[in-house]
Formats: C-alpha cells, structure tokens, sequence
C-alpha cells in the first residue's frame, strides 16, 4: 500500500514538470530529426550527388596518356561518382588540393607511359592531405587505387600484345589486335555490366535510413535522462532517510521513482513517434524497413524497442543516485551520450573503426542498446541481443539500490 501510495505521489511531481520537459526535448527532437533527415538524403541513391574530385598530373602531350584519362573520364562508370581535374604541373594540383577544390591528386610520372611498354611497373602517386582517415578518404583511396590499377594493368596488357606481335613478325595481325584492344579497353571501361551488385544493409541489414534513425533515436534517449533532472535531481536526501524510518524500504522507494521515470520516458517516446510518423508519411525519405507505415510501424516500432528504453533509464536513474550536484551529474551524461553514441555507431557507420574498438563498442550499453534497436527494425532480434538488455536493466536496477542502501545506513549510523 505505502509503495503504490509513494508510486502515486511521484506522478504527480512529475506531471507538474512534464510540460517543461517536453517543451525542452521539442528542441532537442527536432535538431536530431533534422540532421537525420539530411544525412539520410544524402546516402539515398540519386543522380544529383556531389562527385568526388580527384586532380590529375602529367604529361598530357603523351597521347596514351590523354586517351586514356579523357576515356576514364568520358566513358568509365566512375565518372557518375569521381570527376577527374587535369592539372598542368604540381603546385597547381597542390594548390586546388588546399584550397578544398579536389580531395586529391594523382602525380603520373613522365616515364610511366615508357616505362609499362617494356613491362616495367611504376606506381602512380596519390597525394591527399594529413586528416584522419574518414569516410570521404576512405573512398578516394580506393578510388585512386582502382583508377591506378585499372589504367597499369590495361596498358601493359596492350603493349604486351603488341611487343609479342613484333618479336614473332606477326604485323599482319596488328588490325585484329587493334580491335581486340578496343574491344579490352571497352570491357575496362564497363566493368560495371560484368557483375551484379547486391545491397546487404549498412548494419543488421538495415538500409542507411533505417541505420540512421536507429542511431537518432538513441542519441535522443541518450540525452533525455539531462532534460528530467527537475523529477531526478534531489538537493536533499534527508526524505529517503524519513522515508525508511515510517517503514518505506529503500528498494519499493527506488522502483517508485524509476518506473514514474521510465513510464514518463515511454509515453514521451510515443508521442514523439506518433509525430515523427506523421512527418516522415509526408516527406518519404527512404526508410525502406518501415514500409511507407510511418506512424502505425514508428509506434510498434517504439513498444518493440520498450526494453531498451528499461535499460537507458535504469543507467540514468544511477548516475543521478550516484553522482551528487547538477553540473556534476549532467555533464558525465553528456560526456557519456556523446562518447559512446560515437563510438557505437550512432553518429557515423562503426564498421569504419578500428576491429579493436568495435569489439569495445559493442559491449557497452549503448552498443547493446542500439544493436537490438537495429536488429528489431530489420526483424532478426537474437536471444543473446535481448538477454544483455536485461541484465544490463536488471544491474543498474540493483546498483542503485544498493548505493542508497550503502549511504542511508551511513546516514541513519
């Protein structure tokens, strides 16, 4: 009775602070849906995507050379993502490489056309500047790799041809070869129609609109426990002391004020999705998973998601039961979304850190949080997926009951 009676009261205290809380996170929803919606535009396949620059440096005068960069540049199937710049000497490639016009450049030395006719290999030079390696570099390196091999290996196989036509005095072959040489260049050049290409998801699966919404919906869970620090955040433990002397234990107290937290947090989220669905049904960005259902799959998605939700709040009821002092307690949950949202996957695809740091992120809470939020959207949920959420909830739940317990036998000793 004393713990549906404590149950009820926390309601209450919330619901007098819940239209500030809601008016706050409208802010915050809408930054994140923004930068969602645009992230997710710009992964969506379309025509009107800005292409890569790649600047090239050589000798031009060369005519293998100029045939082969014009064809690369006229009829490779690159040339929809990577357009080439020919510059005239080096520091004018440097220069637009500065000044952010290309991402790179290509050096072609002088004696490369020479040097392939007599079976010689001399590497092409990429240069690029000193970032970290990213996305945007990560591409451009594989696209200077593939534009290097495909333009080494072409020409030493037609001049292979031709120098085995000279030494056994076969020049009456060399009209055949002519066309056989064109017909080797066009196949390079179309290499696009040798193969089938298979889309197997970003992660779980999931298209890269799906990836992303998962990862937004985290990041705004992440952060909601900073938004609630008016119901959370408490100047004064002396009531808890109080409490536990009229006969109100420490663990009905605690469940008490999580669940009022959590319920506040699941029809906050179901609201907030009611609405995000209601937007998406208009604007069709690309979710391919939800079907063109917005707000009817958005709130199945969100109850489908609720022991995630169990999990986030139960870690941010802790760090307001562990942590004393608003700047204290708000900014390691700062410090903590943005970090781990990070690292897990939520702001950029995780498969481009480094092995060590996936395997890392994905035992985190919000590795394992985020996981199961993908894995439920592309509807392959494993059993081990779901188990870590539970224990996850089921520790920061028992954590927390014991670090009160810990500072009231302190207090009431």
């Amino acid at each position: 009775m004393k713990t549906q009676k404590y149950f009820s009261l926390q309601l209450k205290k919330a619901s007098k602070h819940y239209p500030a809380i809601i008016a706050l996170n409208l802010v915050l929803i809408v930054c994140i849906a923004l930068a969602c919606i645009l992230v997710i535009k710009q992964n969506v396949g379309s025509s009107d995507k800005q292409k890569i620059k790649i600047g090239v440096v050589g000798d031009m005068s060369n005519t293998y050379l100029d045939v082969g960069v014009t064809a690369v540049q006229n009829f490779d199937s690159s040339r929809f993502s990577v357009e080439l710049v020919t510059h005239k000497n080096e520091n004018e490639a440097k220069a637009a490489l500065k000044s952010g016009e290309t991402t790179g450049y290509l050096h072609i030395p002088s004696e490369f056309v020479s040097a392939v006719r007599e079976m010689e290999n001399i590497p092409l030079v990429y240069v690029t500047n000193n970032a970290p390696e990213g996305l945007g570099s990560i591409l451009v390196n594989e696209m200077a790799l593939t534009i290097s091999s495909t333009v080494n290996e072409t020409q030493r196989g037609i001049f292979a041809l031709q120098k085995l036509i000279r030494e056994y005095n076969k020049e009456g072959l060399r009209a055949h070869t002519n066309n056989i040489n064109l017909e080797y260049i066009m196949s390079v050049l179309n290499r696009t129609n040798n193969y089938k290409t298979e889309y197997v998801g970003m992660a779980d699966g999931l298209s890269s609109g799906g990836y992303f919404v998962c990862g937004g919906i985290m990041i705004f869970l992440l952060l909601w426990g900073i938004s609630c620090s008016s119901i959370l955040l408490k100047k004064d433990r002396a009531l808890e002391t109080l409490l536990i002397s009229k006969g109100q234990s420490v663990t009905s107290q605690i469940f008490g004020e999580y669940f009022t937290f959590f319920i506040l947090t699941f029809v906050t989220f179901l609201i907030f999705s009611a609405l995000a669905g209601t937007v998406l049904q208009y604007t069709q960005i690309g979710i391919n998973e939800l079907d063109y259902r917005y707000i009817s799959d958005f709130l199945k998605y969100m109850i489908a998601i609720s022991p995630v939700l169990l999990m986030i709040t139960s870690l941010q009821f802790l760090f307001y039961e562990m942590i004393s002092g608003t700047v204290g307690v708000i900014l390691s949950q700062f410090v903590f979304a943005i970090g781990t949202g990070y690292i897990c996957g939520c702001l950029y695809p995780s498969h481009y850190f480094p092995v060590s740091i996936q395997k890392f992120a994905a035992v985190l809470p919000t590795g394992i949080g985020v996981k199961y939020m993908r894995q439920t959207l592309s509807e392959s949920l494993s059993g081990m997926t779901f188990v870590g959420v539970i224990l996850y909830f089921v520790l920061f739940i028992g954590i927390a009951i014991a670090v009160r317990k810990h500072r009231n036998e302190g207090a009431i000793i």
